[in-house]
């Protein structure tokens, strides 16, 4: 079978597919293993309804190396704390334009059911976007980029940026990255696959000069939406291994606290929203620091007067 290939088979009186994926597509899949464990769990993150579903109607084996540290539920806190950052801003942005004809694209969606998650109505035009094969593998269990590396290259990046600002003209990107760690020491779970990080970031302010338009509004690292409850960085995915991931997290290393995040970035009219709020407020915070500085000014001179007795 040719890779990306889908055959079916029938096991247990009802249809399964059995995908043989890409290693970008192996990942996808992956993640859904991790939303369909986190749907279990007494207390789900996500919760997920579809995930469970949609994972047992594909065959797979789970004794490949991808799956084979599939249940560290860090892995699955991680993975679902992202995603339910992601589905907020979705949600939030959605009810603001809850009466205007929105356009959502889902880049490299995967297995994911965020358009089932999320609330929306008739004027939403919803577009889940991925390789054919992934897409295909949607089709069966529920126009697709050029290869499967057209999102590792930077240029490709910005491409994708400034086409995406310039058709729309207005609109919010939310987005996770990978930091220049992950690709000078490979992960563990990268290690165990082929697949080549090209493109990576630390500091998101760069994305804003892809484009004139781009403003960053939020941006969450990867240790705020996991929390910090327990030492040594324990909550954490050891994605450098369990010891490098503990001291680096100890040592608050600042590459290491940008190695994976989640951003949001308005652009067009929603941008410059965001400057005039940010100037305002830079306005006000120079004004009180101004009024503070004359208030410090006038109590040194009493300070310094003598009272006449």
């Amino acid at each position: 079978m040719d890779p990306g290939s889908i055959s079916t088979n029938s096991f247990d009186g009802y249809k399964k597919e059995a995908a043989n994926l890409s290693h970008i597509e192996e990942f996808g899949l992956l993640t859904a293993l991790w939303r369909a464990l986190d749907s279990q769990a007494p207390n789900p993150i996500l919760g997920d309804p579809y995930a469970q579903e949609t994972f047992d109607r594909c065959r797979v084996d789970q004794e490949q190396t991808l799956f084979s540290s599939a249940e560290d539920q860090r892995w699955v806190r991680f993975t679902c704390n992202r995603s339910k950052t992601v589905d907020k801003w979705c949600q939030q942005f959605l009810d603001l334009h809850s009466n205007e004809k929105v356009q959502v694209l889902h880049l490299c969606c995967g297995l994911d059911a965020r358009s089932l998650r999320m609330q929306w109505g008739e004027n939403v035009r919803w577009v889940d976007i991925d390789l054919p094969s992934v897409v295909n593998l949607r089709k069966r269990l529920a126009e697709s980029f050029h290869h499967d590396r057209w999102l590792v290259q930077r240029y490709k990046a910005e491409k994708l940026f400034r086409g995406v600002v310039d058709y729309f003209g207005t609109g919010q990107f939310a987005f996770d990255t990978l930091g220049t760690l992950v690709r000078k020491y490979e992960p563990d779970i990268l290690r165990k696959s082929p697949l080549e990080i090209r493109w990576v970031i630390d500091d998101m302010h760069a994305v804003e000069k892809f484009h004139p338009k781009l403003r960053m509004r939020s941006r969450v690292r990867w240790q705020e939406y996991l929390g910090n409850e327990l030492p040594m960085g324990q909550n954490l995915p050891p994605f450098f291994g369990r010891w490098t991931t503990a001291l680096m997290s100890v040592r608050s290393h600042t590459a290491f606290k940008s190695c994976l995040q989640v951003a949001l970035f308005d652009f067009g009219d929603r941008a410059l929203s965001v400057n005039s709020s940010v100037s305002a407020a830079s306005s006000q915070q120079e004004e009180v620091e101004s009024s503070l500085e004359t208030s410090s000014s006038h109590r040194s001179e009493h300070d310094g007067r003598t009272d006449p007795e």
